[in-house]
């Protein structure tokens, strides 16, 4: 064999230079661009993006980094809204089924929700009128009368004056109302007004609404100088009932307020539910809730 001459020799060590340089200098560039470039520098769970901007100068494959944090989503969690509760309380003679409705805030006063004859404490509820009033701050109750809706409580005699007194007084004193305004349409009349008649506390009772109310000629003659701020509400249709209870009640009852709703009969706040809502929020901040301590 033929031994390499001295030129062979260093031609060759340079070809082999060359090619080592060139080698080395292209792991170096991509080595260097892999570390300037790191997509993945900030954690997902930050929101960030990742933003590549390239040099002015395009020839040089350098980037630069920005990190932009994304706002986070603001949860708007929706107020309480009050609850209607079916309820009852229970005595030997039975049970007397009621509905009652707390506003989210404490309550301004109480108020107790009586029914006619043909009606239950649920009429209170389709016409929305536990859940306005609650919506204003007042805690409410809503009973069956007895004899009503799920009330099975039995008196031996309802035309007894004091029994029906009696019913809604252990009532009130069991659910613990203390000083309520009573709403009494008509036939209920006959328990709230034996009632109020009977009390001796001035106090016991914070206002009463009259709604064309039956039993007027039962207090007749007694003495009514405690009985509390009353308004009385009658429908402009109604010529029979309504004025016989309001002229009975403005003759004998020392501070009374009435208010005719046009166009309704004897059951105007079912005619005309929006005007009777807004006559009873207004009796109740401005005739009753200024005395109330």
């Amino acid at each position: 064999m033929r031994r390499m001459n001295n030129g062979t020799k260093w031609t060759l060590f340079f070809i082999f230079i060359i090619a080592f340089g060139l080698t080395a200098f292209k792991m170096f560039e991509s080595l260097s661009t892999k570390r300037r470039v790191k997509p993945n520098v900030y954690p997902k769970s930050h929101n960030y993006e990742l933003i590549l901007l390239r040099n002015e100068a395009p020839h040089i494959r350098t980037f630069t980094t920005k990190a932009i944090i994304k706002p986070t989503a603001v949860i708007v969690t929706k107020p309480p809204i009050p609850v209607i509760k079916p309820l009852k309380v229970s005595w030997k003679q039975g049970e007397i089924f009621y509905r009652e409705i707390k506003p989210i805030k404490s309550s301004k006063l109480n108020v107790l929700l009586l029914h006619g004859r043909e009606f239950t404490s649920a009429n209170w509820t389709s016409l929305k009128t536990m859940d306005i009033l609650a919506k204003h701050g007042y805690h409410v109750i809503a009973m069956d009368l007895p004899g009503s809706g799920k009330s099975t409580y039995k008196i031996n005699d309802l035309q007894s004056d004091k029994k029906r007194a009696k019913v809604l007084e252990n009532f009130i004193r069991k659910v613990g109302l203390l000083s309520p305004v009573i709403v009494s349409p008509s036939a209920s009349g006959r328990y709230s007004l034996p009632y109020i008649a009977s009390l001796r506390d001035p106090k016991a009772v914070s206002g009463f609404i009259s709604i064309a109310v039956e039993g007027t000629d039962r207090i007749l003659g007694k003495n009514m100088k405690h009985f509390p701020p009353t308004l009385i509400l009658r429908g402009s249709r109604d010529t029979s009932l309504g004025v016989t209870s309001s002229n009975a009640l403005k003759m004998y009852v020392p501070h009374t307020t009435e208010k005719v709703i046009k166009k309704a009969g004897r059951f105007c706040y079912i005619n005309k539910p929006d005007e009777f809502h807004e006559i009873l929020l207004n009796f109740l901040r401005d005739s009753v809730g200024q005395n109330i301590v």
